[in-house]
């Protein structure tokens, strides 16, 4: 999922907002948004937010008195969320629409735009899914068949290394038993000039 949270405001009151289920947020999400609603500035405007923490980002649009605003993973572009941003704001611009968002409360508008607001950001996600999601999927297939060749290698070092663990035990073996053997070649001999 690219688009994790998505609203339209009046100041920092939220009309309507729509909240992915499959990605859990922090429980303080909602406080950082009416915290960014409180200070963004009132004149129409674009502004993008990181939050490093859980590489998000948060892009707004304020437009005609009312604020659009959206949560994305850190990964989608800016153009494709205010793309979203924008699709948000013309489907909100009619009238009936306009009018009833003026005077409404917290969440007034679920019921007139809250299925508006689903689709469109189910849509939006759908369209990144396919244009990143088989590359992402790809990434994470390919990692894990580096991380299976890595675990078989590093098995192969180990027995590798206890193997030559063996070797060197034995070739101290052998060396020993030569040099016992020069040894007594060497007294032997020795022994034989001197007699």
């Amino acid at each position: 999922m690219s688009i994790l949270y998505s609203s339209v405001a009046r100041g920092s009151t939220i009309l309507v907002s729509h909240k992915n289920e499959e990605k859990r947020l922090s429980r303080d999400f909602e406080s950082v948004i009416l915290s960014i609603l409180k200070n963004i500035p009132k004149e129409n405007g674009k502004y993008s937010y990181n939050a490093e923490a859980d590489s998000t980002a948060f892009h707004v649009l304020v437009h005609d008195e009312f604020t659009y605003l959206c949560l994305a993973i850190e990964m989608l572009s800016q153009s494709i969320a205010y793309n979203f941003l924008n699709e948000i704001r013309n489907r909100f611009q009619p009238e009936h629409f306009r009018r009833r968002a003026l005077s409404a409360g917290p969440n007034g508008m679920k019921h007139m735009f809250g299925h508006i607001l689903d689709s469109i950001t189910g849509h939006y996600n759908a369209i990144y899914k396919n244009e990143a999601g088989d590359n992402v999927d790809e990434v994470f297939d390919k990692i894990e068949e580096v991380k299976d060749v890595m675990t078989e290698n590093v098995g192969k070092v180990l027995e590798r290394g206890e193997c030559l663990d063996a070797l060197l035990i034995r070739a101290d073996g052998i060396k020993q038993d030569h040099l016992v053997k020069f040894q007594r070649h060497n007294r032997t001999s020795l022994v034989g000039t001197i007699g």
